[in-house]
């Protein structure tokens, strides 16, 4: 066996290499970490980043006691409160955090994820006096409830 010289450049490029690779190969994890992309949030809470279950965890602990407060619906010129029991709406926790799933990850930036909210459309213009459009008004309602917003909605027109 010969004993050659160690080749010092040939040296230094492979650990220049290698250091990038691993830098990157690490880079990648952190941004594909959890179950939840980074960056991701819903309603204003970041859920990015952590697994499933952590996600809804942190869900529930920031929507549970608000999710009996009632929404205020302004329809003209009347005001409606309305309870969340009334018209059976509730914080699907579960569909939100897998929908927030799909999604790249941020590398900066935040990405909003929309959460989902069920309630029955029925009830809702029942408890609205019926002069309202039904999926206007759930819209409306949906996007007011959990952020202390009053629902605007517009009366249906007379026909």
């Amino acid at each position: 066996m010969t004993d050659q010289p160690v080749d010092r450049r040939r040296l230094v490029l492979v650990s220049a290499i290698s250091s990038l690779l691993i830098g990157v190969t690490g880079l990648v994890a952190y941004f594909y970490g959890g179950d939840v992309p980074r960056g991701t949030f819903v309603l204003g809470v970041d859920i990015g980043g952590k697994s499933r279950e952590d996600a809804e965890r942190v869900l529930h602990e920031h929507f549970d006691a608000r999710a009996g407060e009632p929404v205020e619906v302004l329809l003209g010129d009347r005001r409606v409160v309305i309870s969340p029991a009334a018209i059976t709406m509730t914080l699907d926790v579960n569909l939100t955090v897998g929908k927030a799933m799909r999604g790249s990850p941020r590398l900066s930036g935040r990405r909003a994820s929309p959460p989902v909210i069920n309630l029955d459309k029925d009830l809702l213009v029942e408890q609205l006096g019926g002069q309202v459009r039904p999926n206007r008004a759930a819209t409306a309602v949906r996007g007011a409830w959990l952020t202390g917003h009053a629902a605007v909605i517009p009366p249906a027109p007379s026909s």
